[in-house]
């Protein structure tokens, strides 16, 4: 007579949501949500259906931990090819967030700039309600750009500007007034802030004016970042940015000239001061392409500068080292 054995499957799922839901670490929680995603990726078919549904419980669950809600929300994302994250889940998400600390936020807003958007899109929602989600996570983000913690501003800044598409719909006057808020938030991050924050602010305003210059509807505020005056000399690279701050600046002041003829005159001047006087290779490359690129719409006024900083060179390379 044999003894027939329990399922194994069966038992250790049942062994990993009970760990999920009742253990007071958090990392053994989290260690829960990754052993739910080898059972997801299981053969069988009831276990992977199980596991997803505990996935979901958590996120929705209102006493779970915030980040085993954003771990529990990218397993789902990966499993399901983010069909599993519904506006439910992003709407839980985002009250998680309230009640967490640094670490709790920085990942539920990485799991928001990774999936977020695009899970957002691909629902069923109307477009009303789409835009009115889009609107609540754009406005907790920006409401993070205050915050003391360097990885919470970078990525909420992150979340707000990959949702930025999502608000493409909707009235006239309640588009201004969130582009308003974005566009302040650029500058904002732009030029406050430790190198890696300025970068991100920079790449994102240099990606919004590329858009803008050729037409491409894929950010709806790009209009936003066609730069006044008294804002481009807030992009003025200075020597002791660091040379990826630096190169991004060279790039917005190149476009900035390009859209707006008017510009030129200080473009050039801030082009030229960074080719002769810094002395660091990449950010005289990036100063010299900037201004031939100019050349081929502005002829006249930039063709002077490439010959000053031609005879520039020969006369340092001609000069005898000691």
């Amino acid at each position: 007579m044999f003894m027939r054995m329990p399922d194994l499957g069966s038992w250790v799922l049942k062994y990993i949501v009970e760990a999920l839901e009742s253990d007071p670490e958090p990392p053994v929680r989290i260690a829960a949500v990754w052993g739910l995603r080898k059972l997801a990726s299981a053969t069988d078919r009831v276990d992977r259906k199980k596991g997803l549904k505990a996935l979901r419980n958590a996120i929705l669950d209102p006493t779970q931990m915030p980040r085993v809600k954003a771990a529990a929300a990218g397993v789902l994302a990966e499993a399901e090819a983010i069909r599993g994250v519904c506006p439910k889940i992003i709407l839980n998400l985002l009250l998680a967030m309230d009640k967490g600390n640094e670490l709790d936020q920085t990942m539920i807003l990485d799991f928001l700039a990774k999936h977020g958007a695009r899970a957002l899109i691909s629902s069923s929602l109307s477009p009303a309600d789409k835009e009115r989600l889009a609107s609540d996570v754009v406005n907790a983000s920006l409401g993070r750009l205050h915050h003391s913690g360097n990885t919470i501003v970078r990525s909420a800044f992150e979340v707000a500007m990959v949702f930025a598409p999502c608000l493409s719909t909707g009235s006239s006057s309640a588009r201004q007034s969130l582009a308003w808020n974005l566009s302040k938030a650029l500058f904002r991050t732009a030029s406050e802030g430790p190198s890696e924050v300025r970068w991100v602010g920079l790449r994102r305003m240099r990606e919004l004016m590329d858009a803008a210059e050729t037409k491409t509807p894929k950010w709806p505020f790009a209009q936003c970042c066609v730069l006044p005056g008294r804002l481009l000399r807030l992009i003025k690279p200075e020597n002791h940015d660091a040379v990826f701050v630096a190169s991004e600046k060279l790039e917005i002041l190149r476009l900035a000239a390009t859209q707006d003829a008017a510009h030129l005159p200080f473009v050039l001047q801030s082009l030229q001061r960074c080719a002769f006087g810094d002395p660091r290779p990449p950010a005289f490359r990036t100063a010299v392409r900037c201004i031939r690129q100019l050349a081929v719409v502005h002829v006249q006024p930039c063709i002077p500068v490439l010959l000053s900083l031609a005879k520039s060179e020969l006369e340092r390379v001609a000069v005898p080292s000691g």
